[in-house]
């Protein structure tokens, strides 16, 4: 009988020592981040700023790789195609996993059942923008002006099933206006097309306008946000604007790290605590809510549990516009 004791405790031994290596072991080559946009949004900022120090930190390099397709679905499925062991991660907008899955006839994946969180690395609000080539400057001129041309405005986005473009289609509903989509590939092609005027406006991330914006190109006209975008002092919220029930409307955007159901906790606890370290890091933190970001480095168990009430929102209000993407 203390045989089998002494033997099931060793065992047992045997075990944690095993998981503690194996915690410590990962990661033992590099690792392979998957962003299903084009290049050229505001991921590369982030990335910027944080890649490098949790490179230092864990010892190998991160290989980023742009998959853009589908709303985002291309680059999520191949993260799934790839072994479940902590090597390829996904760097998802929250569309791939609290929309997609609502919102196109045939999905290849559940968001909710086949991904999970790791952290998230900023929160975006959103900023209603028209092109400085558009006669309008605030809020009420820009829906008045919507209203008087019915079919003849415009807007852009990254992409179908984008936030952003989810976002402007409910501004309009919500508003009562009779605008068009034009989606680009990517956030940089549809910043040029705001710029030049082939759309008259967008709601996305100031980060992703902000040179234009800063170059005069862009006019910001409000924030979907219960507070102002530090970066755009003078630019009121939708509330603040006299709009309140459009604030409302337009659920937040984020941006976090996800990995395949089965990726072992130690590679999710480690990459959640250097990405925290690295966000939290002064000069990010400035830099990042510089350009209209809000950085949050959460926990696995914080990231995802708003991931249940934010599908179902976004179910509710793809159900109730009606759309359906192929």
């Amino acid at each position: 009988m203390i045989r089998r004791i002494a033997v099931s405790m060793t065992c047992a031994v045997l075990l944690l020592a095993g998981a503690r290596a194996g915690a410590q072991d990962w990661p033992t080559r590099p690792i392979r981040f998957v962003i299903p946009f084009a290049q050229g949004g505001l991921m590369d900022l982030v990335l910027a700023l944080t890649k490098g120090p949790v490179e230092e930190r864990l010892g190998q390099r991160i290989v980023v790789e742009t998959r853009p397709g589908a709303g985002g679905n291309v680059g999520m499925q191949s993260v799934l195609a790839a072994p479940a062991d902590g090597y390829t991660i996904a760097v998802a907008p929250s569309n791939t996993i609290t929309i997609n899955q609502h919102l196109f006839k045939s999905m290849p994946f559940d968001g909710l059942r086949d991904f999970v969180p790791v952290t998230m690395l900023v929160d975006v609000p959103l900023v209603l923008s028209v092109s400085a080539r558009h006669p309008v400057t605030t809020l009420r001129e820009f829906i008045e002006h919507a209203k008087a041309h019915p079919g003849k405005v415009n807007y852009g986005s990254p992409g179908p099933a984008t936030p952003p473009h989810l976002a402007a289609a409910l501004l309009a509903q919500t508003a009562g206006l009779d605008t068009v989509h034009v989606p680009y590939k990517g956030g940089n092609a549809a910043g040029t097309g705001l710029v030049a005027n082939e759309v008259q406006y967008m709601v996305i991330a100031y980060a992703s306008l902000r040179g234009q914006i800063q170059g005069g190109l862009v006019r910001p006209i409000a924030v979907a946000a219960s507070a102002r975008v530090p970066a755009l002092p003078d630019t009121p919220t939708f509330a603040e604007a006299g709009y309140a029930d459009l604030q409302k409307a337009i659920p937040r955007s984020w941006w976090g790290l996800v990995a395949a159901r089965g990726t072992p906790e130690p590679a999710i606890r480690r990459l959640q605590e250097e990405f925290r370290a690295a966000l939290h890091a002064p000069a990010a933190q400035a830099k990042l809510r510089d350009a209209g970001l809000v950085p949050m480095g959460s926990s696995p168990a914080e990231f995802g549990a708003s991931w249940p009430e934010e599908s179902a929102r976004w179910a509710a209000v793809i159900r109730e516009m009606g759309l359906k993407l192929e």
